[in-house]
């Protein structure tokens, strides 16, 4: 049997495809990310559509109405749909991450985060992202984050890559080297 992110994969490639003949990967994937934020667990929208109690004719119902006042492109009524019958709605926020994952690799994208242990001013931000488009390559999206235990110093990740240039990296590493 499939797990959840097999299955949630081959809902995000089908969309790719859409995508593709469509020329909209990156239109579609940004509609995707929009809808799938009200379907983050938790939310009052994931649960009631993940709700045995709510029938899948309402469900529908309640697909269509949004349809009809243009909120929802057809293409993502026709998944709701589907996900809807299937009782799969669980996995809209799985297929929301595949789906950018993919279009990510499609499209040349790399995805980058920047803790450091301050604010970054313009001029550092912008250093900083020039040097990460040298390396890999125009099509870069970077979200920083500040993170104080970090004492001192910046941490980048990207595709897989950790590079910890943090104090608190350095005097870890230092202890691991001194046997402690």
């Amino acid at each position: 049997m499939a797990t959840e992110q097999q299955t949630a994969k081959r809902y995000a490639k089908a969309l790719i495809e859409m995508g593709k003949e469509r020329g909209a990967v990156a239109e579609m994937g940004e509609q995707l990310h929009l809808f799938g934020g009200l379907f983050r667990e938790k939310e009052p929208v994931y649960e009631w559509f993940n709700s045995p109690l709510v029938p899948v004719t309402e469900k529908k119902q309640s697909i269509q109405n949004i349809s009809k006042r243009g909120k929802l492109p057809r293409w993502m009524r026709g998944l709701m749909d589907l996900l809807v019958e299937k009782h799969r709605c669980f996995l809209i926020p799985e297929i929301v991450d595949q789906y950018r994952i993919m279009a990510d690799e499609l499209l040349g994208r790399v995805r980058v985060g920047v803790r450091t242990a301050w604010e970054m001013d313009r001029k550092t931000r912008r250093l900083l992202e020039g040097r990460l488009k040298a390396k890999w390559g125009e099509h870069i999206d970077v979200k920083t984050k500040v993170d104080e235990e970090l004492l001192g110093g910046i941490v980048v990740e990207a595709q897989g890559m950790v590079m910890d240039g943090s104090l608190k990296g350095a005097l870890r590493r230092m202890r691991a080297h001194l046997g402690g």
